[in-house]
C-alpha cells in the first residue's frame, strides 16, 4: 500500500508544470529563485523612446469661460459624506397672522412743518405753534425737523430765546391735512415774516435722478443767478420770495455761485458746494444782507 501511494505521489508531481509551482533559478543571482509578476494593472503605455504615457483624470470644476457663472466647489475627498439623520416632522401650532390695515401717512389729519431761520440780524429765536413749542432756540442759518401740527388754523409765535416775552411775529397759519412744508422766517424792512416753501414730491427724484431747486431769502438783493462753474446758470433771474420750481439732475457732487442777474463768474457773490444724491429733493436757500458788500449764504436741505 505504501508504495503504492509513493507511486501515485510522483506521478502526479510529474504533470505540474514549472510556471505553475516550480519558480526558475536566475544565474546571476547565486541560485535565488526567482518568479515572473503578474502584469500590471493599468500599466502607462510606452510612448516614444520608451517614456511612459498615462492620460491624465479629468479636471473637476474646471473654470468656466463664462464669467457670470457660478460653479459649484469640488468635493473634499479627505472627509466622507455626511447622511442626514431623519427627524420626524414637527408641527408647531402657531396663530394666524394678523396683518394690520395700511394707514395714511397722516391718518390723524396732519401735516408736516418744519421752520428754518433766515434772519440774519436776528439771534436765537423761540417758535411755538399754539401752545406747543416747537423749538425753543433756533438760530440764524438753523433749521429744525420735520414735525407733525393738527390740520387747521394754528397760531405761529416768533419770540427772541433769551426775551421771550418780546414778540417777533404772531399769526394764524391754516394747514392742510397731509402737506409738508418749511416755513421760512425772513427778515423785512417791518420786521419778520414768514415764506411759505411747500415741500412737494418731485417726480423727477427718480429713475437715478435728484431734484434741486432754488429760493432768494436775501431781502433787496434783486434778481439772483445759480451757476455752475461750468459756466452753466442753472436757475436764472430768483427774485426775492421766489421759488423756483424743480429741476433734475444726476447724481454727483456739485460747485455752485451765486451773482446778480447777468453777470459772471467775476462777480460771485458766494459759493457752495453740493451733494446729490439719487432719488432726493434739494433746495438751495440763499440766506444774508445785502448793501454795498453783500454777505450771502446757502443753506442745502433735503426736502421730505
Amino acid at each position: 500500500m505504501e508504495s503504492q501511494d509513493l507511486q501515485k505521489n510522483l506521478t502526479n508531481s510529474e504533470n505540474i508544470t514549472p510556471s505553475q509551482s516550480q519558480p526558475t533559478v536566475d544565474p546571476s543571482s547565486a541560485g535565488t529563485p526567482t518568479m515572473s509578476l503578474p502584469p500590471l494593472v493599468g500599466a502607462p503605455a510606452t510612448g516614444p523612446a520608451g517614456i511612459p504615457t498615462t492620460p491624465l483624470p479629468p479636471i473637476i470644476g474646471n473654470p468656466s469661460t463664462d464669467p457670470d457663472e457660478v460653479l459649484p466647489m469640488p468635493p473634499v475627498a479627505s472627509r466622507p459624506p455626511v447622511r442626514p439623520i431623519p427627524r420626524p416632522p414637527v408641527s408647531i401650532p402657531r396663530p394666524p397672522i394678523q396683518v394690520p390695515s395700511t394707514p395714511s401717512i397722516r391718518p390723524n389729519g396732519e401735516a408736516e412743518i418744519r421752520f428754518l431761520h433766515a434772519a440774519p440780524n436776528y439771534t436765537a429765536l423761540r417758535i411755538s405753534v399754539d401752545a406747543r413749542v416747537f423749538t425753543g432756540r433756533l438760530s440764524y442759518r438753523r433749521a429744525t425737523d420735520y414735525e407733525d401740527v393738527a390740520a387747521g388754523t394754528r397760531t405761529v409765535t416768533i419770540t427772541g430765546a433769551t426775551y421771550p416775552r418780546r414778540i417777533y411775529y404772531r399769526a394764524q397759519i391754516p394747514f392742510r391735512a397731509g402737506e409738508v412744508l418749511t416755513l421760512a422766517i425772513i427778515q423785512t424792512a417791518s420786521g419778520l415774516d414768514l415764506v411759505r416753501v411747500a415741500d412737494s414730491a418731485c417726480a423727477g427724484a427718480s429713475r437715478g435722478r435728484a431734484c434741486i431747486r432754488a429760493v432768494n431769502l436775501v431781502n433787496g438783493s434783486g434778481g439772483l443767478d445759480v451757476n455752475q462753474f461750468t459756466q452753466n446758470t442753472i436757475f436764472s433771474d430768483v427774485q426775492f420770495r421766489e421759488i423756483t420750481s424743480y429741476r433734475r439732475a444726476a447724481e454727483g457732487d456739485y460747485s455752485f455761485y451765486i451773482s446778480p442777474t447777468g453777470t459772471g463768474s467775476g462777480d460771485a457773490l458766494t459759493s457752495f458746494f453740493a451733494e446729490i444724491d439719487a432719488g432726493t429733493p434739494y433746495t438751495f436757500y440763499i440766506l444774508g444782507s445785502w448793501g454795498s458788500h453783500p454777505n450771502l449764504r446757502v443753506k442745502v436741505l433735503e426736502d421730505l
